[in-house]
Parts: structure tokens; C-alpha cells; sequence
């Protein structure tokens, strides 16, 4: 039973490798990317603060 879990975990975890590399594949051929939640978090962040800055300065 323990080898049966073992085998299984293993191919799942194989077959979530080779998903994520043939995603990125394809989505980096049409200029697409992917990013982290915390990457994401922390782009929007990034232009939360431009658009404050962006505010304080007056033309």
C-alpha cells in the first residue's frame, strides 16, 4: 500500500512538472507570463505607489 502511495505522489508530481513547463512553453510564445501570487502582490503594490506619486506631482 505504501509503494502504491509512493508511485502515485511521484507521478503526480512528474506530471505537474511537465504541465507547468509545457504551459509556460506555449504562454511565452504568445509573450505571456506567469507570476507568483506574491509577485503579483507586489507589482500592484508597485502601482498603488506610481499612482500616488503620480497624483502628488502637478503639472
Amino acid at each position: 500500500m505504501k509503494k502504491i502511495f509512493l508511485t502515485m505522489t511521484a507521478t503526480a508530481s512528474v506530471l505537474i512538472f511537465i504541465g507547468s513547463l509545457f504551459l509556460n512553453t506555449v504562454l511565452g510564445t504568445f509573450g505571456l507570463v506567469t507570476t507568483s501570487a506574491k509577485e503579483l502582490s507586489q507589482l500592484r503594490e508597485s502601482q498603488q505607489i506610481v499612482e500616488k506619486m503620480k497624483a502628488v506631482v502637478v503639472y
